[in-house]
């Protein structure tokens, strides 16, 4: 029987010999990947702590404090804007679809979660604030929309403008003025957002009756 079973035997001893060398080679492969792992970290670690990667670092680290720190206190209330506190919740109770029981208690609730940073209110605090932004911004353009038809002192004479045209991504404004002298004569004015005013002291004022 032992005769018999002896290419068995050995069959199993080589089939042992081939395991434990593949379990020997996946030994060595991976102390080998982590050899290159450790001096790869040690090249990066040495890197960076060269002397203008820290101070980039530094630098970067100050930028996101910042905007993160203006971002959040966009919204805070203080002392600041307690004269826009009134006009805020006016605001609001126009946004409130359930009616107010007691407005006096409502008001000073709001008040005061302003005061304490909640953040719901601080959430409305900030749309309010968003609202008068884009409402500023409406006003403004209807300012420079309002020229039409009027007249303006161009080249030493008035001059009616016929058209207005707004470019809010540049921040500017074309007048196209008209002027009769035997024949039409149109010109253009090309005006930034910031030089409104200068031509609305060139406009025309309408006479009283």
């Amino acid at each position: 029987m032992n005769n018999s079973l002896e290419p068995y035997f050995e069959i199993c001893e080589t089939n042992k010999i081939r395991s434990d060398l593949a379990t020997l080679k996946r030994k060595q492969k991976k102390q080998q990947q982590l050899k290159e792992l450790k001096n790869l970290l040690s090249v990066e670690s040495s890197r960076l702590n060269l002397p203008n990667i820290i101070e980039y670092n530094i630098i970067k680290s100050n930028v996101i404090e910042k905007k993160i720190s203006s971002s959040s206190s966009s919204n805070n209330f203080s002392y600041e804007n307690e004269k826009e506190f009134e006009e805020f919740f006016n605001w609001l109770k126009g946004n409130i679809v359930e009616p107010i029981k007691n407005e006096r208690y409502y008001k000073n609730t709001i008040h005061k979660n302003l005061i304490n940073g909640d953040i719901k209110t601080l959430e409305n605090w900030g749309n309010f604030l968003a609202y008068k932004k884009e409402d500023r911004k409406k006003a403004f353009i209807r300012r420079i929309q309002n020229l039409e038809c009027k007249q303006i002192f161009y080249l030493d004479c008035y001059r009616y403008i016929l058209k207005i045209e707004i470019n809010e991504n540049s921040k500017e404004f074309k007048i196209t003025t008209s002027y009769f002298d035997d024949k039409e004569i149109n010109h253009i004015i090309t005006c930034k957002f910031s030089q409104l005013e200068e031509i609305e002291k060139l406009i025309k004022k309408e006479s009283s009756s």
